[in-house]
């Protein structure tokens, strides 16, 4: 019998990798051998390797839990569902498009004018003029049961305590109101190389909140959305610190807003996912209407 070839080890070594990659997540994993023996036979997987492309790459997770995954303009879907006084935080230059049934108020943690100094990238696009001057997690100044409805739209990856964020944004809508949730899916973003991050990460940063932990959220932004590596890395983070510069401290997936949602409905304030998570195949983001107990 044949010893077999240095290909074909790889090839064993590597099925072995990815079943045991699917024994130890949750949603459904395909296997994309064939693509890999493609790779294999060009040899160009050694290529890959020096470039340093994540193993993840390579794995396609299947999210099982939407309530609706087609093409749709879900933005204007769930928008048709709000009305009332509405508060959006954090609308930069893609404010969500109102009707005539919502009356809108703007919150950011700048000024305009300190909007447009922070996000160079958006000198040429029209940037929302906030009327609340206000931080995302806390909304000081904004009273309770306030609003009618909350718009959060790629915003609570941006918070260091999501948890806290949402029981603040629960707090200024009126019992029965409703927070909807935009989320960037980290499969169709930046952070498509980064972990996905652990509800029990999230309690954690709720309970005992951690600058260091914090930090370590901005050297994984670094190295993986940033490519630098050893002190190139910890120099770009600290820059990142110093700059104030609103990095995605955590990363989703739409299963993990659900439990993050109805780990807080058992331990916070009462919430509910009333419709979603929705989104369109291909899509970097996915939508989620969530109601504020009575």
């Amino acid at each position: 019998m044949r010893e077999p070839d240095i290909k074909e080890r790889v090839m064993r070594a590597f099925r072995h990798v990815l079943l045991a990659g699917k024994s130890l997540v949750n949603d459904d994993v395909s296997l994309p051998i064939e693509a890999f023996n493609s790779c294999v036979e060009k040899e160009s997987w050694i290529t890959a390797q020096e470039s340093k492309e994540p193993l993840g790459c390579f794995f396609n997770v299947v999210e099982r839990r939407y309530t609706a995954f087609e093409h749709a303009d879900w933005r204007h879907e769930f928008a048709k569902k709000l009305s009332g006084k509405g508060l959006e935080i954090g609308a930069l230059h893609r404010p969500l498009a109102t009707h005539d049934k919502m009356d809108m108020d703007y919150a950011d943690r700048l000024s305009l004018e300190d909007l447009r100094k922070h996000y160079p990238e958006l000198a040429k696009l029209n940037v929302v003029s906030p009327n609340i001057i206000s931080d995302a997690e806390t909304l000081q100044g904004v009273g309770d049961n306030t609003y009618d409805f909350l718009v959060s739209a790629h915003l609570i990856e941006h918070m260091r305590d999501p948890i806290g964020a949402i029981k603040t944004w629960a707090r200024v809508v009126r019992p029965g109101g409703l927070l909807y949730l935009i989320v960037p899916d980290k499969r169709g973003s930046f952070d498509c190389y980064r972990s996905r991050t652990a509800l029990e990460h999230m309690i954690l940063d709720y309970r005992e909140p951690s600058e260091k932990r914090d930090f370590a959220h901005y050297v994984d932004y670094s190295v993986l959305v940033h490519s630098k590596e050893g002190k190139e890395a910890l120099a770009d983070a600290k820059k990142l610190v110093e700059e104030e510069y609103s990095i995605h401290f955590h990363v989703f997936m739409p299963s993990d807003v659900l439990d993050l949602v109805n780990w807080m409905s058992d331990n916070v304030l009462p919430l509910e996912v009333v419709e979603g998570p929705a989104a369109s195949p291909g899509s970097d983001e996915f939508h989620l209407l969530i109601k504020v107990g009575q």
